[in-house]
């Protein structure tokens, strides 16, 4: 009798927590591709930013030695800027200004301090035209061209 019994057992159960896992697993897997794609962007456009700073750079340092070049070349023509010749129309009166406020000076010499100052300071505004007419004709030539 011992050898005609057979025992089977049925086992069934229900496995709710093995979809949450999984789901789970999905959800952390996504979230770090999201991460690795923003932080791919974020050094794209890092890298279109620094690529922006340099042409900015590159574009002021060009400028910059325009500048300078067309400095020179106004230098060596003996040709001054017009802010230069400004400050040298102000330095001029002021100048006479206090002159004539130290009272050390006589009448005639006063006069002639006057006229000196009105002579140098029209001098200087003359130039200062021939300037200005300079860099117009040269805006005109730029857009000519």
């Amino acid at each position: 009798m011992a050898r005609d019994l057979k025992i089977s057992l049925a086992v069934s159960f229900r496995d709710a927590a093995s979809q949450n896992i999984i789901k789970l697993l999905r959800d952390v897997v996504k979230g770090a591709e999201d991460a690795g794609k923003a932080a791919d962007k974020a050094a794209e456009r890092e890298n279109r930013q620094q690529k922006q700073r340099r042409k900015a750079s590159q574009a002021m340092t060009a400028e910059a030695r325009r500048q300078a070049r067309d400095a020179r070349a106004r230098e060596t023509l003996g040709v001054r800027a017009e802010r230069a010749i400004q400050r040298e129309i102000t330095r001029t009166i002021a100048s006479y200004n206090r002159l004539a406020r130290s009272g050390t000076l006589s009448i005639a010499e006063q006069s002639r301090a006057y006229d000196a100052m009105r002579q140098r300071v029209a001098a200087l505004r003359n130039e200062m035209q021939g300037v200005s007419r300079l860099a117009k004709l040269g805006a005109f030539g730029s857009k000519m061209m």
